[in-house]
């Protein structure tokens, strides 16, 4: 492959490998890309059989839940969630009227934790059920009027999960640890 194809696509802000082995590609400004190892060359999402569904933009993050679901996290346009059995898109949006909906529309962060529980970065930290479509919120800070970006997350071996964020409030980033067991 040609490193200068990937010069086409703006900035390249997550990677995800699929089922396939295919590598899934996504930019802030251009949607998703696909990079087909068997041919070795990115493709464009609309080549792609299971990424026909919608033009993405500002992709943030990209995460592959099993091999039939993928969540894409975007910068604005909330969480969608592509189940390629069923060729099912669900978008989930915030609402400020509906308190069980995903904590933001800027989605900075996907992690599946060891009891395959989803966790979205959104503002704060989503406990999503995949089930119900909906979202338990949790603050990370004690002044409730602060928010700010999930930039990782990590599971240790005791379960707990360790969150690196970035806080809008005067640019301060911290890392904290988020207890499991207590929700």
């Amino acid at each position: 492959m040609d490193s200068g194809e990937l010069n086409d696509y703006n900035n390249i802000i997550s990677l995800e490998e699929d089922s396939n082995g295919d590598i899934l590609i996504g930019t802030d400004r251009d949607g998703m890309k696909v990079f087909d190892r068997k041919e070795n060359k990115i493709r464009d999402h609309s080549q792609n059989e299971y990424l026909k569904f919608t033009s993405l933009k500002n992709i943030s993050c990209i995460k592959l839940i099993d091999e039939n679901i993928i969540i894409i996290g975007t910068k604005g346009y909330g969480l969608f969630v592509f189940d390629k059995l069923k060729n099912t898109l669900i978008n989930y949006t915030y609402d400020s009227v509906n308190q069980t909906c995903i904590g933001s529309n800027r989605i900075s962060f996907i992690f599946k934790d060891k009891n395959n529980d989803i966790w979205i970065g959104a503002n704060n930290l989503n406990l999503f059920n995949r089930e119900s479509g909906s979202f338990k919120k949790f603050s990370l800070w004690r002044d409730k009027n602060y928010s700010g970006d999930i930039e990782t997350i990590y599971e240790d071996m005791n379960s707990n999960l360790w969150i690196g964020i970035t806080w809008d409030i005067k640019g301060m980033t911290g890392l904290a640890k988020f207890d499991k067991e207590k929700v």
